[in-house]
């Protein structure tokens, strides 16, 4: 073949070769971008929920649960999901608990939504008041409820609300057995 060819110059070589690496280096390109993006749309914890836990008796064997920090309030809605007036919402928040030996918790908080009227979830809301803060928890066979110790969230804006990013919240749960 290489009679019918000839002996190819090292220029020659690299003219041909060069726009298949630029079509493998574009390909390449093309399959990260949508990993990158999918890696930016994952939630993150932009708030810690830490604080001690009772039982009703010894500390369950069981040590890691689940948590979540329900936020209700009045918000003015500017999306879709606008009604007249200021909107009832309720924003949810959950994460993995763990308790240690003595008591104390600690959960990574991930925003779940926030939800108005009939299920709508908003996206652009400025919060007015913020009526109640609720804490669940399961843990094993042990229900748990609690409150913020000291925290109100009375600063915290629709961005803020939305993200989760409450930084670091210091919270009570008391456990019953099932």
């Amino acid at each position: 073949m290489s009679d019918v060819l000839g002996p190819l110059s090292t220029e020659t070589a690299r003219r041909l070769l060069l726009p298949s690496i630029m079509l493998a280096r574009i390909l390449l390109l093309a399959a990260l971008i949508p990993a990158c993006r999918a890696a930016e749309a994952r939630n993150e914890s932009r708030a810690t929920l830490t604080g001690t836990a009772q039982f009703p008796g010894d500390l369950p064997t069981t040590h890691s649960g689940t948590v979540q920090m329900t936020v209700r309030g009045l918000g003015d809605i500017n999306d879709s999901c606008k009604g007249s007036g200021e909107q009832q919402f309720v924003a949810t928040y959950s994460g993995a608990l763990t308790v240690d030996p003595d008591g104390r918790f600690t959960a990574p908080l991930y925003p779940n939504g926030v939800m108005v009227g009939n299920n709508c979830a908003a996206q652009d809301i400025r919060i007015e008041q913020i009526s109640s803060i609720t804490l669940g928890a399961q843990l094993g066979d042990e229900v748990g409820a609690g409150e913020l110790t000291f925290q109100n969230l009375a600063a915290v804006d629709g961005d803020e609300l939305k993200a989760g990013a409450f930084d670091e919240l210091n919270g009570s749960l008391t456990f019953t057995r099932q």
